[in-house]
């Protein structure tokens, strides 16, 4: 008869326990759980990163842009390019008509020396133009530069194949991945910052110099143990109430 009263506690403590995880638990019909827009995928290993954030810009890389200028002394007869166009290496972008006295006067054509975006035109019909001054410029804007300001204290932690995460608010759908190429040359004093500079692909051509942009830059990374992540951006588990999908 005693040994019946310990087997009934432990059955009433398990009915409450059953009861407590049922009023916690949410099932879902497959309705309800694609109205949620739940999603799950299979356990598997993850990386936890440690990152530094920072705020920085776009820059154009200077290997990648290059100044067009004639070589005599003239008018502007023709021009085939406005700021923002697009030229390709080898194309005629303006005609300048030299002073010389000529039936008609001697013309030379003004020739982009590399593929790009013409990011400054200094010129337009009839402008007089010199030797010494530059009329257009062509950025290649394939590859640009991300440079982030990062605090003195952190730019000790920056490894020499860091990668950094951008974010760049005119492309606010896109996370850019870029690689560590350097730190700058002076720190600005007055910030307590340090350039940092990362190479970042722009296939097309949607980041532009000058934009402002935010950087996660991976420090440390180290293994984790399974975790289930649900695709579209959930991260986060709570301990109740649990979700259970019933088809």
């Amino acid at each position: 008869m005693n040994a019946f009263f310990p087997r009934l506690s432990v059955s009433l403590f398990c009915a409450f326990g059953l009861l407590a995880r049922a009023a916690q638990t949410v099932v879902l019909d497959a309705n309800g759980a694609a109205n949620l827009r739940i999603q799950t995928a299979l356990a598997e290993p993850r990386l936890f990163e440690e990152t530094v954030f920072a705020l920085g810009r776009i820059e154009a890389r200077p290997e990648r842009v290059a100044s067009v200028a004639s070589r005599i002394a003239g008018r502007v007869v023709a021009l085939a390019a406005q700021a923002g166009d697009r030229v390709v290496v080898g194309a005629e972008v303006a005609r300048v008509e030299s002073r010389q006295p000529g039936n008609p006067p001697p013309q030379i054509g003004l020739i982009a020396p590399l593929g790009g975006v013409v990011t400054r035109l200094d010129i337009h019909l009839g402008a007089p133009v010199e030797p010494d001054r530059a009329v257009l410029e062509i950025t290649d804007l394939g590859e640009v530069f991300a440079i982030a300001r990062v605090p003195e204290a952190e730019v000790g932690r920056i490894p020499a194949d860091a990668i950094a995460r951008v974010r760049v608010a005119a492309v606010p759908e896109q996370v850019y991945e870029a690689r560590f190429v350097r730190l700058g040359t002076a720190a600005d004093a007055a910030g307590g910052t340090l350039d940092a500079v990362f190479r970042l692909a722009n296939a097309d051509g949607r980041l532009r110099p000058g934009l402002s942009a935010e950087f996660a830059i991976v420090v440390a990374r180290r293994a984790g143990g399974a975790q289930r992540v649900a695709r579209g951006g959930a991260g986060h588990a709570r301990a109740a109430p649990r979700l259970r999908e019933e088809l």
